[in-house]
């Protein structure tokens, strides 16, 4: 099981899908592990954001007991 926490960056486009997924601090010992979390971002699906145009959001990911 793997311990440590990501900061998982990601901005949501006009249409509710993410861009520019990134890990903005990594303190997980497993590399592999951290680009899975990041690809499982790229994934993500959003609501339209309200404004019309892009909006960026962070996300802290602890894991481990």
């Amino acid at each position: 099981l793997e311990r440590g926490t990501l900061i998982l960056t990601f901005t949501i486009d006009e249409r509710g899908r993410p861009r520019r997924v990134t890990i903005d601090q990594q303190q997980v010992g497993d590399t592999r592990f951290a680009r899975c979390v990041e690809r499982a971002g790229r994934r993500l699906r959003a609501s339209t954001p309200p404004s019309g145009g892009e909006v960026r959001y962070s996300y802290t990911l602890r894991f481990g007991p």
